[in-house]
């Protein structure tokens, strides 16, 4: 499951052929295990797309798995790989950019209808802020940290400004959108009505 994650040889986009067989060694395995175990799961159901699924999981590990300090447990130690490996199963959930986008809110779960998130870092150098209610994005900010172009999937059409003003997107056949950023620049994005 590799090449699921953290990899990205598998894809749903790109490899759908390989997408059912995936989940047919997901459904064996099960949805039980240590902290890591339990933390790759995570992962990898949210690299399916599967956010309700990998919620179920993620809430067996905060039952069954961790410390009320949120510490996986391996037995009864600290285990430190599970307790960044839910971190990033989470991540995965709410930002992937592993296939060269942004993707925003991939799996999210039905329960998390309303949130937000400060400081998550996507490949390319973008650091975002995000919020969402009714499972839709309401608000978007990104910092460029290098001053790549900036390819994003927000599940919907927005424009995006820069200092007050507009900056020109280009929209992409698969519902993404670029646009060209400066290092340092801060950029936002508002979601058209």
């Amino acid at each position: 499951m590799y090449g699921l994650y953290p990899g990205n040889v598998i894809s749903v986009k790109r490899t759908p052929q390989y997408i059912d067989g995936c989940k047919a060694v997901l459904n064996q395995r099960g949805d039980g295990g240590t902290g890591w175990s339990r933390a790759w799961k995570i992962s990898l159901w949210a690299r399916l797309y599967d956010g309700n699924r990998a919620n179920k999981i993620f809430k067996a590990y905060l039952q069954k798995q961790c410390n009320p300090q949120l510490f996986a447990l391996c037995g009864k130690t600290l285990q430190t790989d599970g307790t960044m490996g839910v971190a990033a199963g989470i991540t995965e959930m709410i930002l992937q950019s592993h296939e060269g986008i942004i993707d925003l809110l991939p799996a999210l779960p039905d329960e998390w209808s309303e949130g937000r998130f400060d400081g998550v870092i996507a490949r390319g150098g973008f650091e975002l802020d995000m919020k969402w209610q009714d499972q839709s994005i309401t608000e978007v900010e990104i910092l460029s940290k290098a001053g790549k172009p900036c390819r994003i999937d927000a599940g919907g059409k927005f424009k995006v400004t820069s200092n007050g003003k507009k900056v020109t997107v280009k929209a992409n056949k698969d519902g993404s959108f670029t646009f060209k950023t400066i290092e340092g620049g801060l950029y936002k994005l508002i979601r058209k009505i």
